[in-house]
């Protein structure tokens, strides 16, 4: 009798053990739960009262001492491994060591999160159970950030709060900071970012694309429009809109960036005058301009200090990887050293790109960087007759050897970018210098609807008009949509694993062990 209840007492020492580890792991008490708890605490009570007598000879005996001196030794080192445990919570360290860098956020996200002024909180009304996926991206916002904080929200079980925040379905997030917040069903990386953009900035600036002379169309949905490039605007939390400058004196006074994209008919007198205005008082502008195409732009910007040449880069190494093929569509991986590329590490896919050079000599006050150049092999074809009718390409003396810069970055003082007399000079000086930024790339194609969304291109796009509209701490790489593998469970499928691989497995090991070691001995 008293040697099975011996056994009975180690057998129930273990069920309480992994009772209670099963409600430490999954806070429910769970029928697995009240079996060991109940089984397990039988166990030892029928255990003590049969050998109360030998138990109680048994304290002052040596054997007792050292067993209790060795339970005092696993306790202390038990203390030790939570002291740890909590110190390491409170001060953790992260490495993600996947080559793409999959459970890390992006430089843009780490960059949003580093520059918030406020308390951004994330509310996700999901059923209990789901969005095991979007809390682990979620745990890498707050561990970014001590000003982020999430929080997961049954709206079956708390209907009041789906209904304080206008939430009518499941699977929503609601991103607020302050009094601002806004709704997303997007949970990935890239939509909640952006939600922390649009709900974080004090301010939405507005980007004007001048329109009436050919550009692609902001709402044009086909190949060639600028619908993506509009909505990739929006997530950065600008407002974007069409400028007609012939039915206006000069440029919108809120106007934070001008874009000029690929215009194929001249400006009139007028819109030249209203932008020469607009940059003379430190505006920013952004021109991006197709082979062959508006007349009169590029002298405008030569005055500035920028060479746009009448010639289309050819990059002929494209055969290597697309066969036989002109070479007009370059693979840019070379960047000049400036705010919008600074580690940028990217490749940046181009569509009948032509030459654009800071000017020499540079006028009086502006300073002008490449920003992108094409490889050493590539040259600016200047016979564009023969290319564009015959589909041919032949390298000539008169053409310029690469590597050739596709795009220039400059700030110009306006008072010295003009040419003003003396006086005007003078008085602009008293009162101040103002600079105008400009940026010139040598296509607007590598930004439509077609090609925004290859290599690096939207990154490129989108650096540049935050460095225009003076939101250089937004300059980063986006996220990037992940190529891991995942295996999908429902919570019932996770619950049986950890329930076989934690509990039930190794439980029963150490019941099989210890009849084994309890028959031998």
């Amino acid at each position: 009798m008293k040697k099975s209840s011996q056994i009975a007492g180690l057998c129930g020492l273990l069920l309480l053990l992994f009772g209670l580890a099963e409600y430490l792991f999954t806070k429910d008490f769970s029928l697995y739960t009240i079996l060991h708890l109940g089984g397990g605490s039988a166990l030892v009570l029928f255990s003590l009262i049969v050998n109360f007598g030998g138990v109680w000879s048994s304290l002052g005996e040596r054997s007792t001492r050292y067993g209790a001196n060795a339970v005092l030794y696993t306790a202390i080192f038990l203390a030790i491994l939570v002291l740890v445990n909590v110190v390491s919570n409170a001060h953790s360290w992260r490495k993600d060591l996947t080559e793409e860098g999959l459970f890390s956020l992006s430089s843009q996200s780490r960059k949003v999160l580093d520059n918030l002024k406020s308390d951004v909180e994330v509310l996700a009304f999901f059923q209990m159970g789901k969005g095991s996926k979007l809390e682990d991206l979620l745990k890498n916002y707050a561990h970014a950030s001590n000003r982020f904080r999430y929080e997961f929200i049954d709206p079956v079980k708390h209907p009041e709060k789906a209904k304080q925040y206008e939430v009518t379905q499941s699977d929503i997030l609601v991103v607020k900071c302050g009094e601002r917040n806004t709704k997303i069903t997007g949970t990935s990386e890239e939509d909640i970012t952006n939600a922390i953009l649009k709900v974080a900035k004090q301010e939405q600036k507005k980007i004007y694309f001048l329109s009436g002379h050919g550009e692609p169309g902001l709402d044009n949905q086909e190949e060639n429009g600028y619908e993506v490039v509009k909505k990739a605007l929006e997530n950065e939390s600008y407002q974007v809109q069409d400028l007609k400058l012939f039915t206006q004196e000069n440029v919108p006074d809120d106007c934070a960036v001008l874009v000029v994209a690929g215009p194929k008919k001249a400006l009139e007198t007028g819109e030249v005058e209203a932008l020469e205005r607009y940059l003379k008082k430190g505006g920013d502008a952004l021109f991006l301009l197709d082979p062959a195409g508006a007349p009169g732009v590029d002298t405008f910007l030569e005055k500035w200090g920028v060479k746009v040449g009448n010639d289309v880069v050819v990059d002929q190494v494209l055969r290597l990887f697309q066969g036989p093929a002109l070479g007009v569509d370059p693979i840019v991986e070379t960047f000049g050293s400036h705010e919008i590329t600074e580690n940028f590490q990217g490749q940046v896919l181009f569509h009948l790109v032509r030459s654009v050079q800071p000017a020499e000599p540079q006028p009086e006050g502006v300073t002008a960087v490449s920003l992108a150049k094409t490889s050493p092999q590539s040259w600016a074809e200047t016979d564009l007759d023969t290319l564009f009718q015959k589909s041919q390409v032949s390298r000539s003396g008169e053409d310029l050897s690469g590597p050739v810069s596709v795009a220039v970055a400059l700030t110009a003082k306006a008072e010295r970018a003009d040419k003003e007399t003396d006086k005007e000079k003078e008085e602009s000086s008293d009162q101040g210098a103002v600079s105008a930024k400009i940026v010139v790339f040598g296509d607007s194609d590598f930004v439509n609807n077609t090609w925004i969304s290859r290599m690096y291109n939207a990154d490129l796009f989108l650096n540049t008009i935050n460095w225009l509209a003076g939101e250089e701490e937004y300059i980063s790489i986006r996220p990037k949509a992940t190529r891991g593998s995942r295996v999908t469970m429902t919570p019932q499928e996770t619950r049986n694993v950890f329930y076989f691989s934690v509990l039930i497995l190794p439980e029963a090991l150490l019941l099989f062990g210890l009849a084994i070691w309890w028959r031998r001995r």
